[in-house]
């Protein structure tokens, strides 16, 4: 990244031809601009017989090109120059801004502590600070960008100015947002993920080792949803999958939690009940709230659902043996005809070993998002010195 090479000013002593007398001497970043030109045109007018243009003017093409915002910031914190990718990023040219405070900026998170930070740093030091800036364009938005700010010092060790890169991460962080959204709440049903359903369940394990409280899972599979989807359509069946949704919270209590674990299959986490009897008849109620058929525009459309019910600790101690052990159960109730509900069994061997495990490691957002899928569906830190 620019940012990189700018809080490195050592590279630029690299453009200085072998025979410069004392470079390897100079503390790095002390020469400005002007200094440096002046350095490297002695040298090179004995090196070159035609004088290459002007350093001054190559680096301030170079970093007015940049694809990164810069600032250069004099010591009373007003900005002297902006690049055109700055425009870019915040709305403002850069004749806007230049006098301008750069507290004036409208940045979100304050940039007192950075200047104040490198303002007790040395030059022998070239200390850097790095951080995560939020601001506000011109036309009110909001942007995030990585931010390294580095101090420049003349040859008496003076401050004169501060450069400001800023990379512009707003799209990665909205995406990741947007990524976590999806793996913590289903967008189609409005019901829990599989991310967030997986992080309760685990924090439920831990309560009830702790307390001794009757800890259970459902693990519920529609059967012939694929038929209704192939048949009638994807919007039919999104339909479909907001009413089982429906459905299965009116079976639950306020303390349960319903999640949509992917396609057509649902977890319930039941996260303590009086007696396992609880657990089978909400099990039961599942499967019959299920079996009636659904009104979906101007049809109705039937469809079942085989549940799968594990109990902490005997079927799992942890949230993925659970899962596995629900599962098998659902498919003990598949095999067998599907529309009806099966309990655990302690001597049967898990048919999808590590399924759950599988799923948790990989992005999942696009299978929680429709009905689409088969049935089986920081504050700164001064960095150098």
């Amino acid at each position: 990244m620019l940012g990189a090479w700018l809080s490195q000013p050592v590279f630029l002593c690299g453009w200085i031809p072998e025979k410069c007398p004392k470079t390897a001497k100079c503390a790095a970043g002390v020469f400005n601009v002007c200094q440096l030109e002046r350095l490297m045109a002695h040298e090179l007018n004995d090196t070159y017989p035609v004088r290459p243009p002007s350093i001054c003017a190559l680096l301030a093409q170079a970093i007015d090109s940049a694809g990164d915002a810069i600032l250069i910031i004099d010591a009373n914190d007003r900005v002297v120059w902006a690049n055109r990718a700055f425009a870019r990023l915040s709305g403002f040219q850069p004749h806007e801004v230049i006098g301008e405070h750069c507290a004036t900026l409208r940045a979100q998170t304050s940039p007192a502590d950075c200047y104040s930070a490198l303002r007790h740093s040395q030059p022998s030091h070239m200390g850097t600070w790095q951080r995560e800036l939020c601001s506000v364009r011109r036309d009110g938005t909001t942007y995030i960008a990585d931010e390294i700010v580095t101090p420049l010092w003349d040859q008496g060790g003076k401050l004169t100015h501060f450069v400001a890169v800023l990379h512009d991460v707003t799209r990665s962080k909205e995406a990741l947002q947007k990524e976590r959204l999806l793996a913590s709440q289903d967008m189609l049903t409005g019901l829990a993920g599989r991310a967030r359903v997986t992080e309760l369940l685990t924090s439920a394990i831990a309560e009830a080792q702790q307390s001794g409280r009757i800890l259970s899972v459902l693990f519920v599979d529609l059967d012939g949803f694929k038929k209704i989807n192939d048949s009638h359509g994807h919007s039919v069946g999104d339909a479909v999958l907001k009413a089982v949704a429906s459905r299965l919270q009116s079976v639950i209590r306020c303390s349960d939690t319903v999640a949509r674990f992917g396609g057509d299959e649902f977890v319930i986490l039941l996260p303590t009940v009086a007696s396992r009897r609880v657990a089978r008849r909400i099990g039961m109620h599942a499967v019959d709230q299920l079996s009636q058929p659904f009104a979906v525009g101007i049809g109705r459309h039937s469809l079942s659902a085989s549940v799968g019910l594990a109990f902490f600790p005997e079927h799992g101690r942890s949230s993925e043996s659970l899962l596995n052990s629900a599962d098998e159960a659902m498919y003990r109730a598949k095999r067998q005809g599907g529309s009806q509900f099966q309990v655990a069994d302690l001597a049967a061997e898990p048919m999808h070993h590590g399924r759950f495990r599988e799923i948790s490691a990989v992005e999942h957002s696009a299978d929680l998002n429709g009905s689409h899928t088969d049935e089986r569906g920081n504050p700164g830190t001064l960095v150098g010195g």
